[in-house]
């Protein structure tokens, strides 16, 4: 049977961590130790519930705190055994495809550039999937290359069974990851990626980017360029055996080695040239065809994919502002959508006949952060965090823990998500951490007289004569409040600002207005100039690997990623636990782990999750093959898994020439 694969976009903003550049060997690396096996999956507590599982019962871990808002949506269309499905060349085989948003897409497709979530969800499309992803979350050999960890030698060895092309017809190999490596760890990087671990993690990285290397010594690639040894400084820990532990998207050598050269772009100019754009190269299912800028992509099958020939013959990718895509998925113009949780009442109080709701738990959380520190850059460019002095009210503890009491989630999910979520308990996220979820921590929930008596038991009683609170030293006191300008802003951030001033914190936002998303993003993201902003939100993609350094690690772990820029003790150790040797084989040492991450994350509050919710993906009634379930991405006969970050697999099908219509 002809082999399909998901195109799986592996690199998701947030929790990833990556590494960089290697050396070519004389002989095919090896060691004189036998690579130590991936230790089975993590067993999930009795409290999960596995669903779509296979004989063995492997399948999708469920919380039961979301399986309940489930049970209103399937989780699969039709496959090609149910109906016939459209063949190539016939009328109308091209999926179309709306990505849901209020902005354009900013079109920066090169996977060791690309920040921004469409643009990653294109180059999803793009993408081959180098190595493939079981349940769980974990690595597996399934796909084009297989993995293995062995700690014995501190390695992680690559070796390609598959023979994939670039859609110029050029072999893919290992040498295109290593040049993926030799981006990232360059000094004149651009992108957000370097300061992780696990390229910090990487023997030479150090010497490579300051120049006393031409190559890392730590990564090894063989003659043939289909082996390649990654060598580590330090033990590695157990994230190493998840996706997103290692940075596995290839870059293609011959393609973006001329704008290198070039003198007008080079390194640090590369994400602003074309072929890190729109003439990007890929090898994966579907290849760009048309772009125009900002609105739509157009892709054509690649029939030379390794994973076999795509159903359709392409697909198209359009922009749909959210208040439109209702009514353009019921006049079958598009076949799948991200749908808005927002539409959901609408949805329910007629349901459309030509498209069903799949759903599944959202991979995507709020966070509300508290700055609590800058990112500051020193004199040799190196950056790093700086905490805020002491004295600023948004680092008093009562402060911050009654903000979160005075936070009304509970309407937020009610209002905005038409219920389909719950305010989250606990900062950890379900979609990568559901083994390790305790159901029975509490966290905290809206309390208006909590959150008053709170400021009272820390001493801030003293009030002005708009009856605000005054700081301990008797002085006045205003907060400062980031929010970028959006729908559900315009009603969220009044209501916080109402519920803020009624405890007697006065609140303002920046400038007295919305931010322009761009100035938001300099300041709170990726800006290493101090600010004012002491309260902000910020939207994720959860990764896939469970390990919270990522996010609020040290900044050689979570680089930018860590929006409030704290760090302490107690998460130290807790993350070193999580990391450590015995965490790769004491099951309950590593659940006690993040059981006291959960706990000293709430003790802290550095930040705070608004929710745990639901996704729905639209999809029309000619789609075939598509299923929210992840089973191994490996799989050569499996559905198309669908998830935000990969809008299309080569196994995707439609079984008419236009999408069906409402009412027909």
């Amino acid at each position: 049977m002809k082999r399909k694969f998901l195109a799986l976009l592996l690199a998701l903003v947030m929790t990833i961590t990556f590494i960089a550049a290697c050396a070519k060997s004389d002989d095919t690396p090896g060691t004189d130790s036998t690579p130590t096996p991936t230790p089975a999956a993590t067993p999930p507590p009795s409290d999960l519930v596995v669903i779509g599982g296979d004989e063995e019962g492997e399948g999708a871990m469920i919380h039961p705190a979301l399986l309940e808002l489930l049970e209103e949506f399937p989780y699969a269309t039709l496959t090609a055994d149910d109906v016939a499905i459209l063949q190539r060349g016939d009328a109308g085989n091209i999926l179309r495809v709306a990505c849901v948003g209020s902005s354009t897409f900013i079109g920066l497709l090169l996977p060791t550039h690309s920040s921004e979530s469409f643009d990653a969800s294109l180059a999803g499309i793009q993408d081959g999937g180098l190595v493939s992803i079981g349940p769980g979350n974990r690595i597996t050999s399934n796909g084009v290359a297989t993995y293995e960890v062995d700690r014995a030698s501190n390695t992680v060895t690559m070796n390609m069974q598959q023979s994939p092309v670039w859609h110029d017809g050029t072999p893919l190999t290992l040498d295109d990851l290593v040049f993926a490596f030799e981006l990232i760890g360059h000094p004149d990087y651009t992108g957000t990626r370097a300061g992780t671990s696990n390229v910090t993690n990487i023997v030479g990285i150090e010497e490579y980017r300051s120049g006393d290397a031409d190559n890392i010594a730590g990564l090894k690639l063989s003659n043939n360029n289909r082996t390649l040894v990654i060598e580590f400084i330090n033990p590695m820990d157990p994230s190493y055996l998840f996706a997103g532990g290692l940075w596995t998207s290839p870059v293609a050598r011959h393609w973006i080695t001329p704008v290198l050269e070039d003198e007008d772009y080079g390194h640090a100019g590369l994400s602003g040239h074309i072929r890190a754009r729109d003439d990007i190269l890929g090898w994966g299912p579907f290849k760009i065809d048309t772009v125009v800028v900002g609105e739509s992509y157009y892709f054509t099958a690649f029939d030379d994919f390794w994973g076999g020939a795509p159903n359709v013959d392409g697909v198209l990718v359009e922009m749909v502002h959210p208040e439109l895509i209702l009514e353009a998925l019921k006049a079958g113009n598009h076949d799948i959508a991200q749908f808005t949780p927002g539409d959901v009442a609408m949805y329910r109080l007629d349901p459309p006949t030509n498209f069903q709701l799949l759903g599944w738990p959202s991979q995507s959380f709020n966070v509300f952060n508290f700055r609590m520190g800058d990112q500051l850059e020193d004199e040799d460019g190196n950056l790093y965090y700086q905490p805020l002095d002491a004295d600023r009210p948004i680092m008093n503890l009562a402060i911050r823990q009654a903000i979160a009491f005075a936070t009304d989630r509970e309407t937020h999910v009610e209002t905005f998500l038409n219920g389909l979520g719950i305010p989250a308990p606990m900062i950890l996220h379900p979609f990568n951490s559901s083994p390790f979820i305790d159901m029975s921590f509490e966290g905290f929930s809206f309390d208006l007289d909590r959150a008053n008596q709170v400021l009272d038991d820390a001493g801030f009683t003293a009030r002005d004569d708009e009856g605000f609170r005054l700081d301990l030293n008797g002085e006045p006191m205003t907060l400062i409040y980031g929010a970028h300008d959006n729908a559900a802003n315009q009603v969220w951030v009044p209501m916080n600002l109402q519920n803020w001033n009624s405890i007697g914190l006065r609140v303002e936002l920046y400038g007295g207005d919305f931010m322009d998303w761009g100035l938001f993003l300099g300041y709170v993201a990726f800006g290493t100039t101090p600010h004012p902003i002491d309260i902000f939100a910020m939207g994720w993609n959860s990764g896939m690997n469970p390990d919270p350094s990522g996010l609020w690690g040290s900044f050689e772990e979570a680089g930018n990623f860590n929006m409030p820029r704290y760090e302490s003790p107690t998460f130290r150790a807790i993350i070193d636990d999580i990391k450590s040797d015995r965490a790769w084989d004491d099951e309950e040492f590593v659940l006690d782990a993040y059981r006291r991450w959960a706990q000293a994350f709430y003790d802290e509050m550095p930040a705070f999750l608004y929710q745990w919710s639901i996704d729905l993906i639209a999809a029309n009634n000619r789609v075939v093959n598509v299923s929210r379930l992840r089973m191994d991405s490996g799989d050569p006969d499996g559905l198309g898994n669908w998830s935000q970050s990969t809008w299309a697999s080569s196994n995707i099908a439609l079984s008419a020439p236009a999408p069906i219509v409402n009412g027909n």
